[in-house]
């Protein structure tokens, strides 16, 4: 039997993580080949030493989750710098970071120290969009955001100088950094889906009830409810069409980053007069969230085009598409390509207006031609953005850096 290839992940989310493409890529595929991978997660509850643990079969190296600002990368800091023993006993042969630049720094002392392999994978310019807040005063003290994004951008330049092999989450997210001078391997990972959804008929039937859809054509909006996703623009466009056509309505599925972010938009809703048209869910479990889409008609995905979201992949598109909903998306360059590749709905540019004339003319269509639209959606999504798909592209990306 061939030795197994040795990986220290060490990830931005808290444990247990219901990430998708982390789960169903390297948990569940690349695990059951030839690596071993052992996880390095924060704390989801507050703990005051760090634990092993387990997720579908692989260790988790937990460490705390404790501070605030700047005293809890202080801690992050400490803790991951106590791992150094543990780094040089298990002898990894890659170590990678996901996003976080301080873990990233870390991570490239370890595998300088360990000769082992340092590979970055950026799911979010997450800099550059603290430095957006900063511009629109959003999230606090402006100064603060820009410091605090300018800073980040700069540890980010660092840790990507230092990678034997980067994945981006797009290709313009790529171009991107080429124009930065990153002159290293690159490799784009946009999110995928997974092969089986899993709906429960009597849950579906109790959202309708709860929200009272039936007998009305349903709109839903999958994420965040950040101010920078303009989410306005897509209720008063939706108040367009609903003043038109009574049968419409709309549930927002989601949280924002603080709760004034919800209570920006249910006054939008109500300056409207739409409060029994537009439901907000708040936050769903990951697991329930299907049977919110099984629950609709036809799937929302407006992005604002800045310099984040257009470098950026879109979770909520695919999971319209693998449930065969019809979409109405927005002009960014991934989305723009998915909807004219597999004829799954419009891409318009978002505006009120644009916005509102998809809406109308998707109610146009008949349920066929919607349903013709959805399962094109669900073969497009099924072949390009499967796990699968990643995982080739993964192991052989590991497998020509080892040779190296």
């Amino acid at each position: 039997m061939d030795k197994k290839i040795k990986i220290l992940f060490m990830i931005d989310r808290k444990y247990p993580t219901d990430h998708v493409f982390l789960e169903e890529v390297y948990a569940k595929i690349l695990s059951k080949q030839k690596f071993e991978i052992t996880w390095l997660m924060k704390s989801k509850k507050r703990i005051e030493k760090r634990k092993k643990a387990w997720w579908h079969g692989n260790k988790v190296i937990v460490i705390p989750s404790r501070g605030n600002g700047l005293t809890e990368y202080l801690y992050q800091i400490i803790d991951l710098l106590k791992l150094k023993t543990i780094v040089s006993k298990e002898k990894f042969d890659i170590i990678q970071v996901r996003n976080d630049p301080i873990m990233g720094l870390i991570a490239n002392y370890f595998s300088k120290k360990n000769s082992a392999k340092f590979v970055v994978q950026l799911s979010h310019l997450k800099a550059e969009e603290t430095i957006n807040f900063a511009k629109k005063g959003f999230y606090g003290n402006k100064i603060k955001n820009l410091l605090v994004g300018t800073i980040e951008k700069f540890l980010r330049q660092q840790m990507l100088k230092r990678a034997d092999l980067i994945f981006p989450i797009s290709q313009e997210m790529k171009i991107y950094f080429k124009d930065l001078n990153i002159k290293k391997p690159m490799i784009p990972l946009q999110l995928c889906v997974i092969k089986k959804v899993k709906v429960e008929m009597k849950k579906i039937e109790l959202i309708k009830k709860r929200y009272n859809l039936k007998n009305s054509t349903v709109f839903i909006y999958l994420g965040t409810l950040s101010r920078s996703r303009e989410l306005e623009k897509m209720i008063q466009a939706f108040s367009i069409v609903h003043n038109n056509k009574q049968k419409t309505k709309m549930i927002i599925v989601g949280e924002g980053k603080e709760p004034n972010d919800l209570e920006f938009l249910k006054k939008i809703v109500k300056k409207l007069n739409l409060e029994d048209s537009i439901m907000f869910t708040n936050r769903v479990q990951r697991e329930e969230v299907p049977n919110y889409i099984e629950a609709s008609d036809i799937g929302l995905s407006p992005v604002p085009f800045n310099n984040v979201f257009k470098r950026s992949s879109i979770t909520k598109l695919g999971e319209y598409l693998n449930q065969n909903l019809p979409v109405i998306a927005t002009n960014f360059p991934e989305q723009t390509k998915i909807m004219k590749e597999s004829e799954a709905g419009f891409c318009v540019n978002y505006t009120i207006k644009e916005l509102s004339s998809a809406m109308n003319k998707m109610l146009t269509l008949s349920k066929k031609e919607r349903k013709i639209m959805g399962d094109k959606g669900k073969i497009y999504i099924q072949k390009y953005r499967n796990a699968n798909v990643f995982a080739n592209k993964v192991i052989d990306a590991y497998e020509k850096l080892l040779k190296k």
